[in-house]
This record gives structure tokens, C-alpha cells and sequence, in this order.
């Protein structure tokens, strides 16, 4: 991928280990521009993914005592999304068949992070889009707040404000 963005099939499946080797080099295959700078391929993007959803799920399960000194705020949860709107677009672009396996793995990650959040039904995250003048995409994603942990007492905060 250019951009530097490179995951190999060991970290991959270590989110998916039921992908062969052929699936994850189709899934490698299918590339994206993220940015004018940057492309990411679909196994990057479903990799970002869920290692973004496996890192904001410890922060919200950890007590505060468990909890180091960096941890992750509105902003990051922001980054995930954006991700996951990426990732969209890269399903969207694959191949019929690589997008099936692609749309598989997203789905086991989708079902952790909707278990791990609630409806925004304030409408915090659009408002933190709004305060940095960008539009999201209409991906249910976007709805949705931490159930718990810092990143949701952060957007409590803005709740108050």
C-alpha cells in the first residue's frame, strides 16, 4: 500500500484467523485513497478497525485504576469512525468475492463495537464533526457513543457544554 500502511497476514489474523492465505492477499489487493496523500488497502483498513474497536472496549472495561496515562479521548473515538467510513469505502470498491470476506470480518468487529455503544441520540459525535467543520458519512457509526469509559465521560462533558 502506499502511504507506508503495511499489515501482514500474522496480524491479521489475529483479528480473523479464519482467513487462508489467498483471502488476505485478495483483501490486500483492493486499495483506497484516504486522503490526497495516502492510500490503504482493505486488509489495512479491517486490521484499523478492530484494533481501534479491541483498544477503546479495554478502555471502557478497565477500572480507573487500571487505566494508564494515555487514554484515548473524543478525538480518537472521532479517528475510528473515520476509519470505519473508510473501510466502508473500500468494501464498496472490492471485488464481489473479496468484498463477501471482507464484509464477514467487518461484521464480527460491526457486533463489538455496537455491544460496546449506545445511540447517540444527542447527536455529540455530529456536533464534534460540526466543531472541526467536516461532514461524516451517513454510516450508523456515526450514531452511536461509548457505552461507558473515558472516551464517553469525555463526550458527557461536551454534553454539558
Amino acid at each position: 500500500a502506499s502511504g507506508g500502511w503495511r499489515v501482514s497476514d500474522w496480524d491479521l489474523r489475529l483479528y480473523f484467523p479464519r482467513l487462508e492465505p489467498a483471502q488476505v492477499a485478495a483483501l490486500g489487493e483492493v486499495e483506497i485513497a484516504i486522503n490526497p496523500w495516502n492510500r490503504a488497502t482493505l486488509a489495512v483498513l479491517l486490521f484499523s478497525w478492530a484494533s481501534h474497536v479491541d483498544r477503546l472496549a479495554t478502555e471502557a472495561a478497565a477500572t480507573e485504576a487500571d487505566l494508564g496515562p494515555f487514554v484515548w479521548n473524543e478525538f480518537d473515538y472521532y479517528a475510528a469512525l473515520g476509519i470505519r467510513t473508510s473501510l466502508q469505502r473500500a468494501l464498496d470498491a472490492a471485488p464481489i468475492a473479496t468484498r463477501q470476506v471482507g464484509q464477514e470480518c467487518v461484521h464480527v468487529v460491526d457486533e463489538r463495537f455496537t455491544a460496546m455503544t449506545v445511540p447517540d441520540e444527542q447527536g455529540l459525535v455530529l456536533k464534534l464533526a460540526a466543531s472541526l467543520h467536516e461532514t461524516v458519512s451517513d454510516g450508523w457509526w456515526w450514531r452511536r457513543l461509548p457505552r461507558t469509559g473515558p472516551v464517553r465521560t469525555d463526550f458527557d462533558v461536551l454534553a454539558c457544554d
